[in-house]
């Protein structure tokens, strides 16, 4: 597995199987996604380098949504899988690790105090190595905005 695109994020001190990171997959395959499920796991998504934070109730709530929703949208899964994701494991596989870092995320949820946190690790081909470069790189970001609102 590609360990540019595909890393372990660490939930709550455990760190699920790297296939996690393609999660973001189900938000376009299961058509029938709350709003809040939706957002959450993008968000899970974004975490290279970024501690996340979601209150516990939200990632209990997207983990359950997702996991009682798979199995209607299994077929239409796999198949995506297996034409997105090109790596040494199976479509099978893929989406058993799925279901179980997500298992994990509903488990972990339901004793968290009021918030959930995870992060995954940043690799040396990441444009933003630290704080610094993050902030660097919102500043002109924000410079540029002001611009292009400027010209409207």
């Amino acid at each position: 597995m590609d360990d540019y695109h595909y890393r372990p994020i660490t939930f709550e001190d455990v760190e699920l199987h790297p296939s996690a990171m393609a999660m973001l997959l189900l938000d376009s395959l299961i058509p029938s996604l709350s709003k809040q499920t939706a957002d959450w796991i993008f968000d899970f998504r974004t975490c290279c380098g970024k501690l996340c934070t979601s209150p516990s109730s939200v990632c209990e709530a997207a983990a359950k949504e997702l996991l009682e929703k798979i199995p209607n949208y299994r077929s239409a899964i796999l198949s995506d899988i297996s034409s997105r994701i090109e790596c040494e494991y199976s479509a099978e596989q893929i989406l058993e690790f799925w279901n179980e870092a997500l298992a994990e995320i509903l488990r972990l949820a339901r004793v968290a105090d009021t918030h959930c946190s995870w992060i995954a690790p940043i690799h040396p081909k990441d444009p933003i190595q630290s704080l610094e470069d993050h902030a660097d790189f919102y500043a002109r970001f924000l410079k540029a905005t002001e611009k292009a609102s400027d010209g409207d």
